[in-house]
């Protein structure tokens, strides 16, 4: 049974409600050097199976990364709508071809063989104003058939509505998570690469518009939706629109000035053939959908 996060400082009851499971805590994270041991553990890796996939390269019967999602409690993953459905459609794909990998570290599936968790899907909840050519609305909730098994590699992270922002938006440090998906498995780095993390800022609307305007791609920004850009001032590895990640920021808790990791967004679109600093991605401003996720936590 769901709680209020609110009334418990936004933490989860085990089902037999011995353990307190903290959300949004994270070690030995850093923006301002190069790191790249950071663990992110409510960091839900989304694979598709490749039965149909029409590529030389790819066995049937294959898994292939797709997208991240965030593990929001022991059954419950947000992910984006477009992960989860057939492309430029409402369509959802059936359970048996998705599934969730949690403990993920490496980009390659077997250097993380002793850690990962390969967790069944027993439904997936499409938002109901999803709309997939504009992609407003692109958020999904996947429950787990396999409940997920908590440990200091397998957690969730918190979630947060706009009205628990405390500063400026634009002066948001969010911090953008994900694999790189399409990884070239022959390229000598790929046994070595791991998920990759960059801190963005939010920048305004129309300037968002403007630049993919001028780049030739008409968009609309949607109050569900937040462009950003990569900080110059902090450490990144990423290029955000080629991971499928998730935005997270901190947050103190509700009964305690810690600060905590909290669901800020999912990286919904972007440029697909470039990357650069000065480039804006779109996501899912998953903090106005808090209400309707806490809905189908049970």
């Amino acid at each position: 049974m769901a709680v209020n996060l609110d009334a418990f400082a936004s933490r989860f009851l085990l089902q037999d409600k011995s353990v307190l499971i903290v959300c949004g805590k994270a070690e030995n994270i850093t923006l301002h050097k190069t790191v790249t041991s950071t663990r992110w553990p409510w960091q839900a890796a989304i694979y598709r199976t490749a039965n149909g996939v029409k590529e030389n390269s790819l066995r049937k019967g294959a898994w292939i990364l797709i997208c991240s999602g965030a593990l929001v409690n022991e059954r419950t993953v947000v992910v984006a709508a477009h992960c989860v459905t057939d492309l430029g459609k409402t369509i959802v794909l059936k359970t048996a071809e998705l599934k969730v990998v949690l403990g993920k570290f490496y980009r390659d599936d077997d250097r993380d063989e002793k850690t990962i968790q390969n967790l069944r899907i027993s439904a997936i909840i499409v938002h109901p104003n999803y709309d997939p050519i504009l992609l407003d609305s692109d958020i999904a909730i996947i429950k787990l058939l396999d409940k997920a098994r908590i440990s200091s590699r397998v957690q969730p992270i918190c979630l947060s509505s706009s009205q628990d922002l405390t500063s400026n938006t634009e002066d948001l440090k969010i911090v953008v998570t994900g694999w790189k998906v399409l990884a070239d498995i022959k390229d000598p780095r790929y046994k070595n690469d791991t998920i990759r993390m960059g801190a963005v800022r939010m920048v305004d609307s129309l300037l968002c518009e403007q630049q993919y305007e001028d780049n030739g791609i008409q968009v609309s920004i949607t109050d569900s939706m937040f462009c950003a850009k990569q900080d110059h001032t902090a450490f990144s590895n990423i290029c955000p629109a080629e991971t499928g990640g998730i935005a997270a920021i901190t947050l103190p808790g509700k009964a305690s000035p810690e600060l905590r990791w909290h669901l800020m967004g999912l990286v919904s679109w972007g440029y697909d053939k470039t990357c650069s600093l000065e480039l804006y991605s779109g996501y899912t401003k998953a903090l106005l959908f808090k209400d309707w996720i806490e809905k189908n936590l049970k």
